[in-house]
């Protein structure tokens, strides 16, 4: 069920946004997923926002979605 939130919980929330990063030579999936906002599952979300194997590498330069504060 749902409740309606009160204005100091509300006051304490804030969104989270999709931002677009290059990976450099030193990332991997790991390392990008570590940058993400979420404590709950990064490197699934970051694997699921950019349409990602867990096997494949990332390409130096190119752009990719993290979630971030």
């Amino acid at each position: 069920s749902f409740r309606r939130l009160s204005n100091e919980e509300a006051g304490r929330l804030s969104p989270l946004r999709l931002k677009v990063v290059a990976a450099s030579d030193s990332d991997n999936v790991q390392t990008m997923a570590g940058r993400m906002a979420l404590s709950d599952r990064p490197l699934e979300w970051f694997l699921l926002l950019n349409g990602l194997d867990r096997a494949g590498p990332l390409k130096s330069g190119a752009r990719y979605k993290i979630v971030s504060e």
